[in-house]
């Protein structure tokens, strides 16, 4: 038996429909994240602490079209690099959807935390 998914959560490995990403950074770490399609990079940030967060409006992002996959890799600075649980599916009529990313730089995880208005 399997329990349904949350309301408003996605599913777990799900790509979650988003028209502007953010990454807020709750870890012990300085942090950059870059959206890529496949190994191409869209676009990206620079380096920021926690509590900080940082936005990608993928409405504005050159080389992004309706219905795309991304994903959304991230670096904790001096230490690993990671992609958000879920990815990305562009649609410019979407909400924003925020991921939280915790622990060290060698632990890093950014998951899912929040959907928000457009």
């Amino acid at each position: 038996l399997v329990a349904a998914p949350l309301a408003g959560y996605p599913q777990w490995g799900q790509p979650v429909s988003a028209s502007r990403v953010c990454v807020w950074n709750k870890g012990g770490y300085a942090l950059n994240y870059q959206v890529k399609s496949g190994w191409k990079v869209l676009a990206q940030t620079s380096n920021y602490p926690n509590p900080q967060t940082r936005c990608t409006n993928l409405r504005t992002t050159s080389g992004v079209y309706t219905g795309q996959e991304l994903a959304i890799w991230v670096t904790a600075v001096a230490g690993k690099t990671v992609t958000t649980n879920p990815g990305v599916t562009f649609h410019p009529l979407a909400s924003t959807v925020t991921f939280k990313c915790v622990g060290s730089t060698m632990t890093i995880q950014c998951n899912f935390d929040s959907v928000s208005g457009r």
